[in-house]
């Protein structure tokens, strides 16, 4: 294996690390664009960035050398696609522009390791780590977050309970559902959850939820 080969395969590697730092980070979350997702954002950028610096042809006998700033460009617009596909407007509310900004990142991570600078993407690396992990326990208490339990009786009906676990989902509550009874008496269901968030996302969760037809109950308490 030459030392070029070597080389480039320890770019790779690298690549691969530090993008599965940040994916993991998201897949603990569960965000939409985890592990894999990253892995792959960072290991192709750092390929497009090196194939932009080795690059030439000839053409008619003329060395012709590629615009190496243009393929970073087209990275950088390229990659706000999938950013784009991570992002969910609905009522009102806009969730994932922080994974779209992390797999943004990403690509640059990757684009740093294609041309060498290896100290600098691993220092970046952790510094958003950094913005993922403490920050985001730290806006969440700035944020007053809170613990809730809730519980409804609904009509025993599999679509309307998919309906209202979209909508929790929707509005942003970060909920597991821990309890869920079935009566045949009354035909009805009822489902308890452990939640934390904001106290205003609970406030509209609580509104969405009583539009729905067919619910019987809902109780909302703070831990």
């Amino acid at each position: 294996m030459t030392h070029e080969a070597v080389g480039f395969s320890l770019q790779i590697l690298l690549a691969a690390l530090l993008g599965g730092l940040i994916g993991l980070e998201r897949e603990l979350s569960d965000k939409p664009a985890g592990l894999r997702t990253n892995i792959l954002i960072c290991v192709g950028a750092m390929l497009f960035t090196v194939i932009s610096t080795h690059f030439t042809g000839e053409i008619f006998d003329i060395i012709v050398q590629a615009d190496q700033a243009r393929i970073a460009s087209q990275i950088v617009s390229g990659i706000g696609f999938l950013g784009a596909g991570t992002i969910i407007q609905s009522r009102g509310n806009v969730q994932g522009l922080t994974t779209a900004a992390t797999l943004w990142v990403v690509a640059a991570i990757g684009t740093a390791i294609g041309l060498g600078l290896d100290f600098w993407a691993t220092l970046t690396t952790f510094f958003v780590l950094l913005v993922l992990v403490p920050l985001n326990y730290l806006e969440n208490k700035l944020m007053h977050q809170s613990g809730y339990w809730f519980n409804l009786k609904v009509k025993d009906d599999i679509d309307l309970l998919e309906r209202l676990e979209t909508i929790i989902n929707q509005v942003g509550v970060r909920a597991k559902r821990t309890q869920l009874d079935r009566s045949n008496s009354d035909n009805t269901l009822t489902v308890c959850y452990d939640s934390t968030g904001p106290k205003y996302l609970f406030n509209q969760l609580q509104e969405e939820i009583i539009k729905l037809p067919d619910v019987k109950t809902f109780h909302i308490n703070k831990y």
